[in-house]
């Protein structure tokens, strides 16, 4: 699943509500509806998918979000390799665990640098 089917999966997941939904679910939703219909959205994701700036756009996005969490904790968002596509869980996760410990960690040491003070991905 490519980033750009994964942010319209999350689009449209963002608009589907429970009739008693608070406040913020529903600005949210309002948010996600305005973005899945507006003029040309979908034709600038595929073309930033293409880019490979979409990548780099939803990283920065997300660990801007985590690093303004509100109750002193951090999240902190680790890029691993790709493993190979593979219908078996067991194989995918097999995979993981392949990495080498020192690569693991080194991947996290770099997690945790680029979780100091992130940029706005605007």
């Amino acid at each position: 699943m490519t980033g750009q089917e994964k942010i319209e999966a999350t689009l449209k997941g963002l608009t589907v509500i429970d009739e008693d939904a608070g406040g913020m679910i529903l600005t949210l939703a309002s948010v996600a509806m305005a973005l899945e219909s507006a003029d040309g959205f979908r034709e600038d994701l595929g073309r930033n998918q293409a880019s490979g700036e979409l990548d780099k756009f939803v990283v920065a996005l997300t660990r801007w979000i985590g690093w303004h969490r509100s109750d002193g904790r951090r999240l902190v968002v680790v890029e691993l390799p790709a493993p190979q596509p593979s219908a078996d869980a067991a194989l995918w996760a097999g995979q993981m665990r392949a990495l080498p410990a020192g690569t693991k960690l080194h991947l996290l040491d770099e997690a945790i640098a680029a979780s100091e003070n992130p940029e706005s991905p605007l």
